[in-house]
């Protein structure tokens, strides 16, 4: 892989995770509050995240020689990891239920 391709990933990576990481400190305290205005918070951090996250690829994309595809590798990575782990931990309590089942 070239250092184009890899940096592209590295950066996907990261401003996936810092995405996420910011997404579960804005629900985190969203639900602490769980107030009328709480819903209206949790939008707008939304798009200021959206807004935040595309103005980074930008740059990225503009000034740096890192990879588009592997950017798009990079931020897909994360989100694959995300949903295989939890398709397994599901797995894993359906087998472990219907054992105790038998």
């Amino acid at each position: 892989m070239s250092p184009d391709f890899a940096l592209g990933v590295l950066f996907g990576g990261v401003i996936s995770i810092a995405n996420y990481y910011w997404l579960y400190l804005s629900l985190r305290k969203a639900f602490r509050q769980l107030s009328d205005s709480t819903k209206t918070t949790v939008m707008v951090k939304y798009y200021i995240r959206f807004a935040v996250t595309g103005v980074v690829l930008y740059f990225i994309i503009t000034r740096t020689p890192a990879n588009v595809i592997g950017l798009l590798v990079g931020l897909s990575v994360v989100v694959i990891n995300i949903i295989v782990s939890a398709v397994l931990e599901v797995s894993k309590d359906h087998i472990l239920k219907t054992k105790e089942v038998k």
